[in-house]
């Protein structure tokens, strides 16, 4: 259960599925099968979308229709802005933005598992399939989810905007072919992105610099998106002009400004030249895409998925190196059970080497730091703002991370579970659970506590933080409580992690929301003090009936 371990192979039944996908033999020549193309896309959609066996437990796609689901609420939210006298430009650019956003934010973390998946490719690549066919079909899936995210996200922005100023009649059907268009440049931009670091980043590096490449992107996407609203002036009503020339340089604008063209905004040469860039960058993209990219896209997926030499260790670092199975005597006294020391080793060993599990949790890292370097940016944001955010994603990195640790391509490697003497699975729990604790979220933590300093010149927004912190550990338990927590033992499903990232984001929030704002209630009430001590002595309570809960819960075999 390394990552250096042999995989064990794909589930018969997907098997099935992509043999009769790949059966069909291409003609000499002939870029790519039409047939071929349908049934790949067929079959993409239908194992990233569907809950795979189980310990011979078959599930349901809930993950994905839950994700669709919020973000049809959270679109309802995000259209209430058309009624603060919001005009037809300003609504599209907003909604492009948004949907750029998430859209993108999405597809980082889905794309690296669908473009790169060595199970899948153990299945395809030695059969008659055009690397066009290949790459095609992918990316078809690719912006099938994308269209489908974004079409949840702008149902009710869609049918709400005719209330814009200026917005005429068809302002719906325009609003339509924007978004449908805008998942394309999605989609195109995150292949191509891929395809690319792979021809510039040699085999032996880029399974680290694939993970920090998202990170880069996902803090890109972040800050990219603060300019938006920075541009809507709220005086006589929620509006940004359409000729800033800043609209140049934000790809966001480019839609909003084609779906504003097609929704009955006056043409300019400008105008329609932002407009025409849209279109021009999607089919650029997915041009080079299908010409560039995957021309060599089927060698360089088994130049990935092959395993590379191990560096040679030198005689005075072989010294250095730790002996398998020894921890810090710290760590063995805070992690008496040997087992929860092995689970510890194991999910410490898959989030510094593996490149699927730091793919999945490497992104949210920027996710989380962006918060305190924008104190920086913004001091407006220091006092208050900052604080909050940072204690909610401190709360969110270790559900996260253990959820990035249960999900692995070899799943069924972790049947071995149900065949050893484990009468439940509380300590591979906790050693998961401690480890996320350690290597992921103090870090972030203590990262984010200089950067607030630095930027604040205060303590006042890391002690603001501290009701909220108080709760972290128990917080993180909550992955045990939703039933048995076996790591690397779930088949990744598209759509399942985004639903988690959003459930979890909702429960945190609430929870550290009313500490954080309690805590401020109590600092000018001049009874912090006593209100911690009280906090803690709660929370102690509470974690040791939760500790308890997790240990009597029996491991089900089947």
């Amino acid at each position: 259960m390394t990552p250096d371990a042999a995989p064990v192979g794909p589930p018969p039944g997907r098997a099935r599925l992509f043999e009769r996908a790949g059966a069909a033999s291409v003609p000499p020549g002939q870029p790519w099968d039409p047939r071929q193309l349908r049934a790949l896309f067929s079959v993409l959609v239908r194992v990233r979308t569907t809950s795979r066996l189980t310990f011979g437990r078959r599930g349901r796609a809930r993950g994905l229709v839950f994700s669709l689901a919020m973000q049809g609420v959270f679109g309802l939210f995000m259209s209430l802005i058309v009624f603060a006298r919001t005009d037809a430009f300003t609504y599209s650019q907003y909604l492009s933005a948004v949907t750029l956003f998430l859209g993108a934010g999405t597809l980082i973390a889905e794309a690296s598992q669908l473009l790169f998946s060595v199970e899948e490719n153990d299945l395809l690549l030695h059969r008659p399939i055009h690397p066009r066919t290949l790459l095609l079909s992918k990316s078809l899936a690719l912006f099938a989810l994308a269209a489908a995210y974004a079409l949840a996200l702008n149902l009710v922005p869609t049918i709400v905007g005719a209330w814009a100023r200026g917005a005429r009649p068809w302002f719906g059907l325009a609003h339509l072919v924007s978004t449908l268009l805008l998942s394309v440049f999605v989609a195109g931009a995150v292949v191509f992105l891929y395809g690319l670091l792979t021809r510039v980043v040699g085999r032996e590096r880029f399974d680290s610099l694939a993970s920090w490449f998202q990170v880069a992107v996902s803090a890109v996407l972040i800050f990219g998106y603060q300019i938006v609203p920075r541009l809507i002036t709220p005086a006589s009503g929620f509006r940004m002009s359409p000729d800033l020339p800043v609209l140049w340089l934000i790809p966001s604008a480019w839609f909003g400004m084609f779906d504003a063209l097609l929704g009955g905004l006056a043409p300019t040469p400008a105008r329609v030249g932002m407009a025409l860039l849209a279109v021009a960058v999607t089919v650029l993209l997915a041009a080079a895409c299908v010409s560039r990219i995957s021309s060599d896209y089927a060698r360089r997926l088994a130049w990935l998925g092959e395993t590379s030499a191990r560096p040679k260790v030198g005689p005075g670092r072989e010294r250095r190196v730790r002996p398998a199975g020894k921890l810090h005597p710290m760590l063995r006294a805070w992690m008496r059970d040997p087992r929860e020391r092995a689970a510890f080793q194991l999910a410490a060993t898959y989030l510094r080497r593996d490149r699927e599990v730091r793919m999945r949790v490497y992104p949210s890292l920027a996710s989380f730091l962006v918060f305190p370097v924008l104190a920086l940016v913004d001091r407006n944001m220091g006092p208050t703002f900052v604080p909050l955010m940072t204690a909610v994603m401190a709360g969110m990195l270790p559900t996260m991370t253990l959820e990035s640790l249960r999900t692995s391509t070899q799943s069924a490697a972790a049947d071995l579970f149900h065949y050893v003497p484990l009468e439940s699975s509380a300590s591979l729990f906790h050693g998961a659970r401690k480890a996320a604790i350690l290597w992921i979220a103090a870090p972030m933590l203590a990262l984010a506590f200089v950067i607030m300093l630095g930027s604040t010149r205060s303590w006042t927004p890391v002690v603001l933080t501290l009701p909220a912190l108080v709760v972290l550990p128990t917080l993180s338990m909550l992955d045990g409580l939703l039933g048995e927590y076996l790591p690397l033992s779930r088949a990744p499903e598209s759509g399942r992690q985004t639903a988690i990232q959003i459930g979890v984001a909702m429960l945190t929030l609430s929870v550290m929301l009313g500490l954080f704002f309690v805590g401020t209630a109590a600092r000018r009430l001049h009874v912090f003090v006593p209100m911690l001590a009280l906090e803690l002595v709660v929370v102690i309570a509470g974690h040791l009936a939760l500790l308890k809960v997790i240990r009597e819960r029996p491991l089900r075999v089947n």
